[in-house]
């Protein structure tokens, strides 16, 4: 679990918070993954109500719980999407030091995914879908990351990708061959 409670320099520090803000407040989109950001964090005001949309969220409801099915929240980044992960602890694509510790979150606006944990049986949702107007993010305490399914992987991120993009477009779609032709 690693991080202790109240520390948010064992993660993302309020520096980082601050700088991350700015980015935001001038237009930015972010996915923000972290299992225990929250934990180290110690509590959910200011920055994660702010540019996350955390509205209240109750720690680590599947403590060290090793398997997670989800299901994406309609409305959210992942509307209609589900799949399972595994927390093999110690071999990729996963944790090094230990299994899942994953909060439950309710967002200001749309949910991200409602998950089940097992063993334990815990049900709760994973994170937020947030759009307030001048930005756009996607907080999930649950790393989507923790499947072996490369397709499944792919999927997730394009429709949070989809999500965080809105309406914009590349100006110029490039290959990154291309655009290290350019240099």
């Amino acid at each position: 679990h690693g991080a202790s409670g109240g520390l948010p320099e064992a993660n993302c520090s309020l520096q980082d918070e601050t700088r991350i803000g700015g980015y935001m407040d001038t237009g930015g989109h972010m996915l923000f993954s972290g299992q225990d950001y929250l934990f180290a964090r110690g509590n959910g005001n200011g920055f994660p109500q702010i540019y996350l949309g955390v509205q209240v969220y109750t720690d680590d409801i599947n403590f060290g719980d090793t398997n997670v099915s989800y299901n994406g929240i309609a409305g959210g980044a992942m509307s209609g999407l589900s799949g399972s992960l595994v927390a093999d602890v110690g071999l990729v694509p996963c944790f090094a030091a230990n299994p899942f510790f994953n909060d439950d979150v309710i967002s200001f606006g749309q949910g991200l995914a409602t998950y089940n944990s097992q063993p334990s049986g815990a049900n709760g949702q994973c994170g937020t879908t947030w759009d307030p107007g001048p930005f756009r993010s996607v907080f999930t305490s649950l790393d989507f990351a923790c499947t072996t399914n490369t397709g499944q992987f792919n999927r997730d991120l394009a429709s949070i990708y989809n999500f965080l993009r809105g309406q914009a477009t590349s100006v110029e779609p490039s290959t990154w061959g291309k655009v290290k032709d350019m240099f």
